[in-house]
């Protein structure tokens, strides 16, 4: 039977030649659970997380497994469309890196109050405080190596090279490599000194810097000390001996490079900021397994990559808790790791886990920019590794060739119909082009879920959002900035349901254009609404700090389909 020739009516005529890439149709959405909110599952293996909504502003979810890899350029809404809707629905234990501190400041009295969670904000800077928020939101301690207190002297030894792997700026497999690994043998031996043999009020990073300055001992005394130790566990005391012993096997210049890469690592205590954040604990990361625990990580961008080893050793310290907590909630502890290329870059401990912590009661939501970022991180193919990972890919504004190309691709092709001089033939079409991609309305994202077609949805607003609009606390950070960003439209307001019938009514043909923006005018007085065949929107006034005056700014319209679908179920 042909496959590829013939006439199009001619029987045996294969459309699907080409491929056959099509978007998600309802039934497929009901036999992947789109729909379903279930936030307690009996099994405790999937907790809903939500992924945008649909037309009818029904929001959607991914009730399966696999962890949630989000891409969108910036000031695309990943917060208000993705984090925050999150931070009012998940239930579980969250775990949330927090740059500017608006995740905590809108979410946390929510997360406190109604879902009965117990809030801690990591916010060393004072960051949150400078936004004014009355009353302050209280904000907390953490102090990594009193997490080892009654652990298992084996676990701690291995747990040990962790916390000197995170706290270690110098990149892997750079030319550095070298003196990296001996500055991780000096951080762990420092390390392993303070855990096993200083006092509790000891027993704290900035005392471990003190060590590495020789402000304490010199490190003669100290790795002598640890060569020589009297640890009751003969096994224990051998295995410290010989991390005492392997100074005195290096050469005294080598030390010197050394011990310089372990103070540039250590640089970033030299602030007051740490004295009292690092020297208490207001929570234990294992807490994280019982499931009722939000953790924010706030730390601004300017600050970032001076103080990644704090970063990258808070959540070093949650992954571990969730690897070796003996207990387990029936809901995974979601860590929602936000600007994942600009806080953490690379992690050891982070890339271990992905392919197993979902069985030990842990999931990732890993949200980027661009897919270049991803591939500067993880050159191939452990890129490719990672993006597999995810049981849902969310891309929104894309507006780049690559990943626009990217989405494209992926998307796939179908056999679109082409008129020739002999008939109809078929030829391979992608059935989204990139630059229908970067074409694409503000409002919408493309999701693709493992082993189903990709969904075309639209990003979720949470201030607007009929199930969200009230759990979340206005955003400081516009406050700050003297603005005010209005909502993308909220569907429980009655002129908005009266311009819905007004579209419906057009559509049929029984209002004309003149008569719709009359009535527009009538219900929006305070504000400038036009309307025509392709485009939908209005103008609106805006105070501008930067003039002290107040403008007309126009807001980005929206495609008339799209919206009489989208906003108005």
């Amino acid at each position: 039977m042909p496959t590829t020739t013939g006439s199009a009516g001619s029987s045996g005529w294969n459309t699907n030649a080409h491929g056959s890439a099509r978007w998600m149709q309802p039934h497929e959405a009901a036999a992947v659970d789109l729909f379903s909110y279930n936030p307690r599952k009996p099994s405790g293996e999937v907790t809903s997380i939500i992924l945008g909504q649909d037309s009818k502003g029904r929001p959607c979810f991914l009730n399966r497994q696999g962890h949630v890899l989000v891409l969108a350029p910036p000031r695309s809404g990943k917060g208000l469309g993705f984090v925050q809707p999150n931070l009012a629905a998940y239930l579980g234990s969250m775990v949330v890196t927090d740059p500017k501190g608006e995740n905590a400041a809108v979410s946390w009295q929510y997360r406190r109050d109604v879902l009965k969670q117990n809030v801690i904000v990591l916010d060393p800077t004072g960051k949150l405080a400078s936004y004014g928020v009355t009353p302050p939101i209280p904000t907390h301690g953490f102090n990594p190596l009193l997490a080892f207190d009654h652990a298992d002297y084996a676990q701690v030894i291995d747990d040990i090279g962790l916390v000197a792997d995170a706290l270690l700026v110098v990149k892997e497999d750079s030319e550095e490599q070298h003196w990296r690994d001996g500055a991780r043998q000096f951080l762990t031996a420092l390390l392993t000194y303070v855990v096993f043999f200083e006092d509790r009020q000891n027993r704290n990073l900035l005392f471990v810097a003190r060590l590495a300055s020789q402000l304490e001992t010199p490190h003669e005394d100290l790795f002598g000390a640890l060569a020589f130790n009297d640890h009751p566990n003969p096994e224990m005391r051998d295995v410290i001996a010989r991390a005492g012993a392997w100074w005195g096997l290096v050469n005294e210049k080598e030390r010197a490079s050394f011990v310089s890469v372990a103070l540039r690592s250590l640089a970033w205590l030299n602030t007051p900021v740490w004295h009292d954040h690092l020297t208490r604990s207001d929570f234990h990361p294992y807490e994280l397994k019982e499931g009722n625990t939000t953790l924010y990580i706030v730390c601004p961008f300017d600050k970032l990559e001076q103080y990644s080893p704090w970063f990258r050793l808070v959540l070093s310290s949650c992954i571990l808790a969730i690897i070796r907590a003996p207990n387990r909630s029936p809901r995974p502890t979601l860590f929602m790791l936000d600007e994942y290329a600009a806080t953490i870059g690379r992690l050891a401990i982070l890339e271990q886990s992905i392919p197993f912590i979902e069985g030990v009661g842990g999931r990732y939501a890993m949200i980027f920019q661009y897919l270049s970022q991803m591939q500067t991180l993880w050159p191939d193919p452990a890129y490719h590794g990672i993006f597999a990972s995810a049981g849902a890919h969310i891309f929104f504004n894309a507006n780049d060739e690559y990943t626009s190309g990217y989405i494209s691709r992926y998307v796939g092709k179908y056999s679109a119909p082409d008129m020739g001089p002999c008939g109809i033939s078929y030829v391979a079409r992608d059935r989204l082009m990139p630059d229908e991609v970067r074409c694409l309305p503000e409002t919408d994202q493309i999701v693709f879920m493992r082993g189903y077609r990709p969904a075309w949805l639209s990003k979720l607003d949470v201030r607007s959002h009929r199930n969200y609009k009230d759990c979340l606390l206005a955003n400081p950070v516009y406050a700050v900035q003297g603005r005010d960003v209005p909502a993308l439209g909220d569907k429980s307001e009655a002129p908005l349901s009266k311009a819905a019938a007004l579209l419906r009514r057009e559509e049929s043909g029984d209002l004309s254009v003149d008569k719709i923006n009359a009535t527009l005018e009538k219900l929006y007085p305070d504000k400038q609404m036009r309307y025509d065949d392709k485009i939908y929107g209005y103008d609106e006034r805006c105070f501008n700090p930067a003039t002290g005056e107040t403008e007309l700014v126009f807001r980005p319209v929206i495609h008339k389909d799209f919206l009489a679908s989208l906003m108005f179920p």
